[in-house]
């Protein structure tokens, strides 16, 4: 049915999906560690921080393990949509909608606290409060991607028209992944240049860079958030 129906641009375009799951899944282990590791959270009681940590490492992991289901895909060297179907399953959205609802709650704490008991000297970036908006979008965004290929048919017995493929395929690039791709690109880009901004984690950086030999630029910000994650 695959090779009969759809065009290898469908294939281009669940290879897309594939790499924009793993961009998600990386932005909510940003989020999360930066929920996480805020600077409220540092300078709180040594319990309070390590119960923080704790509850990093288990998102992250529980997220790391969504990412290497995907991997498997985008390092294949043909995407098919049984493949994806097999993915984008119930158990793998549920999985990402729990961990996306714990770096959310994490997330909503640290506004709260800054709305009620701000920290001397220091003010958080301005685009904090918007990262649970887009948070929410990217999860609305991912089931309806989930509903799409709960109800594609990839089965042999199932005939799919040419003229069905290409509703199929216009209904998956344009309808729902072009709009989810925007939604998460805001999303890495926002908890990106968060982290970027935030005097707190900016300090970190800073002592990492001054221990390492790291590349300068977005090259040392890059190694310095995988150091931190994997820690």
């Amino acid at each position: 049915m695959e090779s009969q129906a759809f065009s290898a641009s469908f294939g281009d375009e669940l290879s897309r999906c594939a790499t924009m799951i793993e961009r998600y899944i990386v932005s909510l282990v940003n989020v999360a560690y930066y929920a996480c590791f805020h600077k409220q959270n540092e300078d709180a009681p040594a319990t309070t921080a390590a119960a923080k940590s704790t509850a990093f490492k288990e998102t992250r992991d529980r997220l790391l393990a969504l990412a290497v289901r995907a991997e498997k895909l985008t390092s294949s060297e043909k995407i098919g949509p049984a493949d994806m179907k097999g993915l984008v399953c119930r158990d793998f959205l549920q999985e990402l909608h729990c961990c996306s609802q714990v770096a959310n709650n994490e997330l909503l704490q640290v506004l709260n606290h800054e709305n009620t008991e701000p920290i001397s000297g220091y003010e958080g970036p301005p685009p904090l409060s918007k990262i649970p908006t887009h948070l929410r979008n990217c999860t609305l965004g991912f089931v309806q991607i989930f509903h799409f290929f709960r109800k594609l048919p990839v089965q042999e017995q199932y005939h799919i028209s040419a003229l069905q493929a290409r509703v199929l395929e216009r209904e998956l690039k344009t309808d729902l992944l072009g709009p989810w791709t925007r939604q998460v690109e805001t999303l890495h880009s926002t908890i990106g240049w968060i982290l970027l901004s935030d005097s707190h984690f900016q300090q970190k950086l800073n002592e990492y860079k001054s221990k390492t030999q790291a590349e300068p630029g977005a090259l040392a910000f890059n190694e310095w958030l995988r150091y931190e994650i994997r820690q």
